[in-house]
């Protein structure tokens, strides 16, 4: 896909928030960097300050932290949408979480310096900035919600509905983390949706 198609489709998700001018798109664009990453590659790595706010348009990352023993993974995201350590991008203090490429991916980037070039110049800046972090605390929040109030097997199914080409290519380990289950557990899962039970 070209990068004019990439940037309406940007345009457009934003706009799903807030009207923004041509003027103001302009320079929004002109801001954006395009990026590539491998799959297995650190977007993000905890420790660091998040530098980029990004906008993936092709492939998925997963959003992951680590304990002394474990990894767990709290997002997925696909194409079209944001993604960034929100919490470090906004504080400038150091990430508490990694961000993966979990297949081949596609992105563009817009600079903190750059976005708050963006938040000056722009009549809508400000208002995008801020419905894109609405936007992700809402999905964070609907996601602990449906954690602690569905079954892993109806998160799940919810899951493949939504996008099951991807969830074909994450390794069961990384889903079960999503799901708060164990890798195991989410085996029989499958297999109890494979047989229709």
């Amino acid at each position: 896909m070209s990068k004019l198609n990439h940037h309406i489709q940007i345009r457009e998700l934003l706009e799903k928030a807030i009207k923004i001018s041509d003027e103001d798109w302009s320079i929004f664009s002109s801001r954006l960097v395009y990026s590539e990453f491998n799959k297995g590659d650190l977007i993000t790595e905890s420790g660091n300050i998040e530098s980029f706010m990004s906008f993936i348009v092709e492939g998925a990352v997963r959003v992951f932290y680590e304990t002394k023993d474990n990894e767990y993974t709290i997002e997925f995201r696909t194409p079209i949408s944001p993604v960034s350590s929100y919490a470090s991008f906004i504080s400038r203090m150091p990430s508490m979480v990694n961000i993966e490429a979990i297949t081949p991916c596609k992105l563009y980037r817009l600079l903190h310096s750059d976005m708050e070039y963006i938040y000056e110049n722009t009549d809508a800046g400000e208002k995008v900035g801020r419905k894109m972090i609405e936007m992700a605390y809402v999905q964070r929040e609907m996601k602990e919600i449906k954690l602690n109030t569905v079954t892993a097997e109806s998160f799940y199914l919810d899951l493949m509905k939504d996008n099951p080409e991807l969830f074909k290519s994450i390794p069961q380990k990384y889903l079960a983390s999503y799901l708060g289950i164990a890798p195991e557990s989410l085996s029989r899962i499958r297999n109890s949706i494979s047989n229709g039970k």
